[in-house]
């Protein structure tokens, strides 16, 4: 995290945050990142367990992770999903 002596810093949609208020966010943001890449090492290495047993397919993917009930925002896996992120993961 930069921090610049002597430069105010003043934000279109928040015209009345202050330092502390910029400070707050600022951390808040970087909490936030680091939970989604734990989140998405954890997705990475799930993937990968499946891959050693065998499913490898787009769809058997989906099928395990729905059923293991693993986090998706509430919502059940797609093949569409799955391809995304396994093309954003090393996995």
């Amino acid at each position: 995290m930069a921090y610049f002596v002597g430069v105010d810093v003043m934000a279109a949609d928040m015209p009345h945050a202050n330092r502390l208020t910029v400070g707050i966010t600022a951390i808040v943001a970087d909490e936030e990142r680091r939970m989604i890449s734990q989140r998405a090492e954890d997705l990475a290495d799930v993937i990968r367990d499946l891959a050693r047993t065998g499913v490898t397919s787009l769809s058997g993917v989906t099928r395990a992770l729905t059923e293991r009930r693993t986090p998706r925002g509430g919502r059940e896996w797609t093949a569409t999903q799955v391809a995304r992120v396994t093309a954003r993961l090393t996995v």
